[in-house]
């Protein structure tokens, strides 16, 4: 088995060996998990029937891969102005979805099943040296039975659409059976990429991930967002093209601020804030404000209330859009893509914190050169409020640090 067929096995684990686990309790969970994971193939199977009582979906010009978010993929219409007629959309993550496309024989899915549970077996008994045991059979387990269906799937659109592409937004599992089948996989970033981390958000637990031609998806191409990210991911990449968004600047700006919110509790320093708030009013700058697309919490709303600021709570407008909507000509947040996107933009990002966990990641982007740091820098802040001539030569400055 070839390593690029192989990565739905490892991918997604963190690095993390370990030759002690008991193999008493390895094969008690594999056993558990096996059970679970052909009840999921039946399942899989029998939802599939219903699609034999309609029509089938007819492939279009490309095929988008919608994972657990609809932003995920948006960036194919808002960067690359495609067509959304034009493409065939597979919810990954939704059975209905992707069991609607084609029909796949039971005994086909039994011999894919099996052919990928021995390569699997074989894998985490004799070669692997990287991950944890018990971590790649949890992995193993949950996902083989759609890995399978997906295989299976692909290899039956390869067959009709040799030429088609795919294009996804972050469903790695499916994407990884159409880069299995020889099918023209570009990924769609919708955020600064090179860390991970757990769902909840704690940035304590971030971590770089792994970027090689050996660990990461063997993707066509990846859309970024920044030529730092393309610099770092061409140097590992081999294979892959990395292109960066095309971004038009701003000619135009307006005595306008941008503060996004983040959704962390922590983040929302009251006195920080007020702070923010009192030297741009004193400036004469129009405050906007924009909540995390996530966040739970009524300190954004109590706060723009009290402090009388406009509250963006548009549901499903992002930053970039808010961004060439106002022309602002400062936004501040916390690192984010948002603050990369103001440079891309032509306006000068300001990151609020003056110590971040992200900062101690030497490949991720750099935020400390690439924005005004609103501690280390406020001097410099405040004469660019107070006189604006040399607003353009910081620019041109942020834009060409490296790191």
């Amino acid at each position: 088995m070839s390593n690029e067929n192989r990565k739905w096995i490892f991918f997604s684990l963190l690095n993390a060996p370990d030759h002690c686990v008991a193999q008493k309790n390895s094969k008690a969970k594999l056993c558990k998990g096996l059970v679970y994971a052909i009840f999921k193939l039946h399942a899989i199977y029998i939802l599939q029937l219903t699609s034999l009582l309609r029509r089938e979906r007819k492939i279009k010009q490309y095929i988008i891969l919608g994972s657990q978010a609809p932003h995920h993929h948006f960036n194919i219409f808002r960067f690359l102005n495609f067509n959304p007629k034009q493409g065939t959309m597979i919810h990954a993550y939704d059975k209905a979805s992707f069991t609607s496309i084609r029909y796949i024989g039971l005994i086909s899915l039994y011999k894919e099943f099996r052919r990928n549970f021995f390569e699997a077996r074989n894998y985490w008994m004799h070669e692997n040296i990287s991950y944890n045991t018990e971590d790649i059979i949890r992995h193993v387990t949950a996902s083989i039975a759609t890995f399978s269906y997906f295989s299976l799937l692909f290899k039956s659109i390869k067959s009709s659409h040799p030429n088609i592409n795919i294009y996804t937004g972050g469903a790695e599992l499916a994407s990884l059976t159409a880069i299995k089948n020889s099918l023209a996989t570009h990924y769609i970033s919708h955020g600064l990429l090179g860390l991970t981390g757990p769902p909840d958000g704690s940035l304590v637990e971030f971590v770089e991930i792994e970027v090689s031609d050996e660990s990461y998806p063997g993707y066509s191409s990846i859309y970024v967002y920044s030529d730092h990210e393309k610099r770092y991911f061409s140097s590992r990449l081999h294979n892959t093209k990395i292109i960066t968004y095309p971004f038009e600047t701003l000619i135009d700006l307006q005595p306008i601020v941008i503060l996004f919110f983040e959704v962390v509790d922590e983040f929302f320093d009251v006195d920080r804030f007020e702070q923010i708030v009192k030297l741009f009013k004193k400036n004469n700058f129009k405050i906007i404000a924009k909540e995390h697309p996530t966040n739970e919490s009524k300190f954004p709303v109590e706060f723009c209330r009290d402090n009388e600021i406009e509250l963006i709570q548009e549901p499903g407008i992002t930053a970039y859009e808010i961004i060439r909507k106002e022309q602002p000509m400062f936004t501040l947040g916390w690192p984010s893509t948002s603050l990369c996107e103001s440079l891309n933009l032509g306006v000068i990002p300001i990151c609020i914190p003056d110590h971040h966990p992200f900062f101690r990641f030497q490949n991720f982007y750099p935020f400390k050169s690439k924005t005004l740091s609103w501690g280390h820098d406020l001097l410099e802040i405040e004469a660019l409020l107070s006189n604006h001539k040399n607003y353009d030569l910081c620019l041109a400055r942020l834009r060409k640090n490296l790191a």
